[in-house]
């Protein structure tokens, strides 16, 4: 028996792993597009809240949008994206932000924002090719893991940021780039048996991108208290561009941020409502103190730990009555509006703050602003 060249084992090898086609995808925002730069290649991330873990493929950004990127090689496959027949081609994606103003906590959430290029929307896709035996949940998974990577990285990277930039905002929009084949197809819904859950005269499409957009994540990130059923299911909603690797540099090319982001959007209605109204948070000294029972509701709580003296002056700078008091006298003091105040992260954790001197909590309440 002849033994195989093993020249040929190893190009096999390499041609059915997923690394050449990251490569190549890495080599066409280096060598072409001149808005976007590779920032990481194999970056790692770690989700707090979820404690999942893993690898980006690659981040990439250009101006104020982020973009991280999961490479996926499938050989022979075919991913269709249901739509309705009616849909027109949106210019809207649900984007993760981060929002910063000087000397105030950083805001962080999703939002539907106006993007190009504009295309086809869906929440639905049939994924067919090499080694998928559950072709319905594959993309679902990914995208969901993909959401979780997004905030993760979010997080990290507004940390190592020391911008001169008094307020500002970067968006994140993750990205599929595949081999697969991307086609929808197009469905009169009218026309499908309920007897069967079939239909009829199907069309279908082959598209370069699709955004895909559904619930992919089970945790309420929305800074505006939800009213409604739909408002709430709003709130779960991510989008993913799933892109054609051949078509990755086109798209990448179009790829921005509509003007009209500049507008009204969530972050400025939060930050004018904080205008209006007495603040609830406060940076001092590197640390985060806030008094919102609603923005503290579900966190953990860490042993207690004393503040600094100064606290209480830039407190009182900002219109507050700070007051020291034991925690059995806590519900006498909340019954004439002082709030407890607690150092926190506002992802993961909240610590109750004491005075270095009496140990007693540290309270507060407005002198003149309502809560």
């Amino acid at each position: 028996m002849s033994r195989k060249d093993p020249r040929q084992l190893i190009e096999k090898e390499a041609n059915n792993s997923g690394f050449l086609l990251q490569l190549a995808i890495e080599r066409e925002v280096r060598g072409g597009r001149g808005r976007w730069q590779v920032v990481a290649r194999e970056h790692p991330w770690s989700h707090a809240e979820t404690g999942t873990s893993g690898y980006l493929d690659l981040v990439i950004e250009a101006d104020r949008l982020t973009v991280p990127v999961e490479c996926k090689r499938r050989s022979g496959g075919n991913w269709v994206f249901i739509i309705d027949s009616e849909q027109d081609q949106q210019d809207r994606a649900d984007c993760w932000w981060v929002n910063w103003v000087e000397n105030r906590p950083d805001l962080m959430g999703a939002s539907e924002l106006a993007v190009e290029p504009s295309g086809y929307a869906s929440e639905f896709c049939v994924v067919t090719g090499e080694g998928l035996k559950h072709s319905g949940e594959m993309l679902e998974k990914l995208g969901s893991e993909l959401v979780r990577a997004t905030e993760a990285l979010s997080v990290e990277w507004r940390s190592l940021q020391h911008s001169g930039d008094l307020a500002d905002v970067q968006v994140f929009l993750p990205i599929v780039v595949t081999t697969a084949h991307l086609s929808v197809c197009k469905v009169d819904v009218a026309t499908i048996q309920l007897d069967s859950g079939r239909a009829e005269d199907l069309a279908g499409e082959e598209v370069p991108f699709v955004w895909f957009r559904k619930a992919l994540t089970t945790r309420r990130q929305s800074l505006v208290q939800p009213t409604s059923l739909q408002q709430s299911h709003a709130d779960f909603r991510r989008t993913v561009a799933v892109v054609s690797a051949e078509h990755v540099g086109a798209f990448l090319d179009d790829l921005r941020l509509l003007p009209d982001l500049w507008g009204r959007q969530v972050w400025q209605f939060v930050r004018d409502r904080e205008a209006k109204t007495a603040i609830s948070q406060l940076v001092f000294e590197g640390a985060t103190y806030c008094w919102s029972p609603r923005r503290l509701v579900g966190l953990e709580t860490l042993p207690a730990a004393s503040y600094p003296e100064q606290l209480i002056d830039a407190l009182r700078e900002h219109g507050f009555e700070p007051l020291n008091a034991l925690p059995k006298s806590l519900p006498r003091y909340q019954a004439q509006g002082y709030r407890q105040v607690f150092r926190t992260d506002f992802l993961n954790w909240r610590q109750e703050v004491l005075a270095a001197d009496s140990g007693q909590l540290l309270l507060l309440r407005p002198k003149t602003k309502p809560w």
